[in-house]
């Protein structure tokens, strides 16, 4: 990484940090989540701005506010080094914390009945993308921002398939920006093309399982 990084120029590696950052897998999860429920034309068109608002807040505490919290507490208690979580080690207890999380999420929303069956079905998928890295984890050190762009395309291109999702420009921006996040991981992590490609199977296939369950 260290090699490759020094290739870089320093704007370069700014625009890669940047775009690591702010699309980290559990800010992709509440994006994802933002366009479903706020501008998804056909989703929640019974729901008032109210519910709309509750359930997105629900959703960002499980699947964003507390896995934070689990990684910023293994930091403070010195059980990782950094919350980067650079090893295989340092995150197999945020995978399960976020496994449980995610399920708590699931578990809830497939038990409103009036919840939209794609977004029920996403946070399956959640579930499933989670649970797998935690197996994968144990042999390789599978790409999280892989994982979340594979989310990131299976929940477009399966929520315009199933017609969910209208077939307009949104899936030609899910598509480049999830390309502009494996290179800028490729360009500043030490994950190989491997790791990367592997990450986006894993959350694609997961995200396919939670809706064709």
């Amino acid at each position: 990484m260290e090699q490759r990084s020094s290739e870089l120029s320093t704007g370069q590696r700014w625009f890669a940090q940047a775009i690591s950052i702010v699309f980290h897998p559990l800010f992709l999860g509440v994006f994802i989540a933002a366009f479903l429920i706020f501008g998804g034309p056909y989703l929640f068109q019974s729901f008032t701005a109210q519910q709309r608002m509750r359930l997105f807040m629900m959703f960002t505490n499980n699947n964003l506010i507390f896995p934070l919290l689990v990684v910023g507490l293994l930091k403070g208690l010195g059980f990782s080094s950094s919350i980067i979580l650079h090893t295989q080690k340092e995150r197999i207890v945020p995978y399960m914390a976020t496994t449980i999380f995610f399920f708590w999420t699931y578990y809830v929303l497939r038990n409103q009945t009036d919840t939209p069956r794609l977004m029920v079905e996403f946070c399956r998928g959640l579930f499933f993308t989670s649970a797998a890295a935690l197996l994968f984890n144990n042999y390789f050190k599978i790409s999280m921002h892989g994982m979340g762009v594979g989310t990131l395309w299976g929940v477009w291109i399966l929520g315009m398939v199933q017609g969910y999702l209208p077939l307009d420009a949104s899936g030609a921006i899910a598509i480049g920006l999830g390309s502009v996040i494996l290179v800028a991981r490729r360009m500043i992590s030490d994950h190989n093309w491997f790791e990367l490609i592997a990450g986006v199977v894993v959350g694609a296939i997961a995200q396919c399982i939670g809706i064709w369950l």
